[in-house]
């Protein structure tokens, strides 16, 4: 793949994760870091830049706890217990506190 072409498809991607609602956010977020742990011996897997990307638009939209509520998510689908930082990580938070 060139190039051009992985940028022109990080941007897609991103344009698209502008547009989603919050709680399709999650769901993506979720759907993502399990790819992601998934795909652990592959760098170049897409999911790792995804991923990124989700935690750039979670800080665009100031509400970090999006991502963390969606890994939450990935983390339990596999039978694992998030941490007590995750399960903080997670909780909404009032802009400016």
């Amino acid at each position: 793949m060139s190039p051009q072409t992985r940028e022109k498809e990080r941007t897609a991607y991103a344009a698209t994760l502008e547009v989603l609602s919050d709680g399709d956010f999650v769901e993506e977020c979720s759907k993502v870091c399990w790819f992601s742990a998934f795909a652990n011996n592959n760098p170049r897997a897409p999911a790792h830049w995804q991923a990124d990307l989700l935690i750039d638009e979670s800080e665009r939209r100031a509400k970090p706890w999006l991502y963390a509520q969606g890994r939450n998510k990935a983390i339990l689908s596999c039978g694992l217990e998030p941490t007590d930082s995750d399960l903080e990580a997670a909780k909404v938070k009032e802009v400016g506190k």
